[in-house]
């Protein structure tokens, strides 16, 4: 159920697509090898090869209807920039001199608002403050110039652009991380202390669902403090198993196991570049799910294995 629950979290989000694409490229190249072994039959491979195609084509029709109907795509088309925003606002806080006025007019002509504001809504663990005046209208010769000023930057202070991009995303590499005030080696006032999204009036909690956060809340940080444990409500954890398991296949030379870890892996990727991860769980919940058949996986392919070399010893 856990494995269903996040092969749908995969496929079924526009990122699904992507990453299905990679799947059939690691297929065909492994179908390709095994039938000049004669290790893997032809029947079996275009069989294989047609599902992941009929998959990639109804995900296709799927996030497309889902888009006419919502009208979401002006508004899913930013996140493409996530990395870009995220690494232009800390530049803008932290190196506002290095932009020219023309630099300033182009990344006005696209986030929809003045550098100095950019640098005041700079959140270092999340591009959501920085979204909201996105230019979605904005023309191909802007968004060009766009990333030419991105380019820029990252040519002028690279660890910058680098140090926004892993504060952003180091959940994933700290296991030591248990709450979302680690690492704040970057603090702007404006950010804690002005309301640039409050939902109250969109969003109301019944005191009862309150309580009942509030016990789960505290139930999940008491948990975090359980030796050893606690560390299966941590993200870096489970890199830390999925690292493993990659160097298992790497190091059999394994495709057929590199086709399983593609998801995971496309979607660490999509993580990396997207645009945010703190208090966004969801996004890492895939991999966390997919862990246990993962693992049962990999513990019996290396009983497998050990029977062959026992029978052949």
């Amino acid at each position: 159920m856990l494995t269903g629950t996040a092969a749908s979290g995969l496929f079924l989000r526009y990122n699904g697509y992507y990453i299905l694409m990679l799947i059939a490229v690691i297929l065909i190249i492994y179908a390709v090898s095994g039938i000049r072994r004669h290790s893997v039959s032809v029947k079996n491979t275009v069989i294989i090869v047609a599902l992941v195609i009929i998959s990639m084509v109804c995900m296709k029709w799927l996030t497309t209807s889902l888009t006419k109907q919502y009208v979401a795509k002006e508004i899913s088309g930013r996140a493409k920039y996530a990395l870009l925003i995220q690494q232009l606002g800390r530049c803008a806080a932290e190196h506002p001199e290095s932009f020219s006025d023309a630099d300033r007019g182009d990344i006005e002509a696209v986030m929809g608002i003045p550098l100095e504001q950019v640098a005041e809504r700079y959140d270092p663990y999340s591009f959501d403050s920085l979204k909201g005046g996105f230019n979605v209208e904005a023309s191909k010769t802007q968004m060009t110039r766009f990333r030419q000023v991105w380019l820029k930057m990252v040519k002028k202070h690279p660890m910058t652009c680098v140090n926004a991009t892993l504060q952003q995303n180091y959940y994933l590499f700290s296991i030591f991380a248990r709450n979302s005030r680690y690492y704040h080696s970057f603090y702007n006032g404006s950010v804690e202390d002005n309301e640039l999204w409050n939902y109250s009036d969109l969003y109301t909690i019944s005191a009862s669902r309150e309580k009942c956060q509030t016990i789960l809340l505290k139930g999940y940080q008491m948990f975090e403090y359980i030796p050893f444990v606690g560390l299966l409500a941590n993200h870096a954890i489970y890199m830390v198993i999925l690292f493993v398991v990659f160097l298992r296949v790497i190091s059999s030379c394994r495709l057929r196991w590199l086709i399983l870890l593609m998801p995971l892996l496309g979607t660490i990727g999509i993580i990396i570049i997207g645009p945010a991860l703190k208090l966004h769980g969801r996004y890492f919940f895939p991999i966390v799910y997919c862990m246990p058949v993962m693992l049962s996986a990999l513990i019996m392919d290396i009983n497998i294995l050990r029977v062959n070399f026992e029978r052949e010893i």
